[in-house]
């Protein structure tokens, strides 16, 4: 399970933290749905393109730092380097 915790409110600045990290800097937005007899689900909005350049036909993918570092505590596995 994973522990969510939010602060802030609607007219200033949230802090949204997974398992004790502040995350707030790589999600753009969050939807928090809440149901009885369920845990609460979380679906978080968070930006992941910065920029793409082509050359040679190829594209160039970058991924912010903090987006990076979320998606990494979150489980996934970033692609080796060419």
């Amino acid at each position: 399970m994973t522990a969510l915790r939010i602060t802030g409110g609607p007219h200033a600045s949230a802090s949204i933290e997974i398992n004790g990290t502040d995350v707030s800097r790589a999600v753009r937005g969050l939807t928090l749905t809440m149901k009885v007899g369920r845990l609460p689900t979380v679906v978080l909005e968070v930006p992941v393109l910065q920029g793409l350049s082509a050359e040679a036909g190829e594209v160039d993918v970058r991924i912010p730092d903090e987006t990076r570092e979320l998606l990494l505590k979150l489980g996934w596995t970033a692609p080796e380097e060419p």
